[in-house]
């Protein structure tokens, strides 16, 4: 956050909900790993968001709740794939 705003930033990447919020308050525009993967998506960078949060739930220690994960797909237009 620090950095993020000594240099200006105009977006922090951080999945973190309480330096999220700190950076919110500081009006530092803020995305997450799964906002990354949506954006992803919609540039046609990444065919399927919901493979990849599949992947990061089998593989990593990464955790999302189910009803971010369904928001995420409803952005992505893969909700009920």
């Amino acid at each position: 956050i620090r950095l993020a705003l000594e240099a200006s930033a105009t977006l922090l990447l951080m999945d973190e909900k309480g330096g999220r919020s700190v950076a919110r308050r500081l009006g530092i525009p803020v995305m997450g790993l799964l906002g990354v993967l949506v954006t992803a998506k919609r540039k046609g960078l990444v065919p399927s968001v919901k493979d990849l949060i599949d992947r990061l739930r089998r593989e990593t220690a990464f955790r999302m709740a189910d009803d971010l994960i369904r928001r995420v797909l409803e952005d992505a237009d893969e909700w009920g794939r």
